[in-house]
């Protein structure tokens, strides 16, 4: 096994400091509210008004896998 890692919260301030130097980080606190609070998806309402409904998540990795290895799938050979 690999020795754990310890994982540490970078403090706001740190990452607006830190945005004046690099533009990357600059992004990284302006989208940091993103990671606050646990991301709560729900397509309900997207369903209801458009008919569609959200692609389940074992298909879509099916999907990137085949994508990946190029292979055929739904009789379209994936782009490489």
């Amino acid at each position: 096994g690999l020795d754990r890692v310890t994982v540490k919260r970078v403090p706001a301030t740190a990452l607006r400091v830190l945005g004046w130097f690099s533009p990357v980080m600059r992004e990284v606190a302006e989208v940091r509210y993103q990671f606050d609070e646990p991301f709560v998806i729900d397509a309900d309402d997207t369903t209801e008004v458009f008919g569609i409904a959200p692609t389940p998540l074992l298909e879509q990795m099916r999907a990137v896998v085949v994508a990946e290895r190029g292979e055929v799938a739904g009789g379209v050979r994936a782009a490489t």
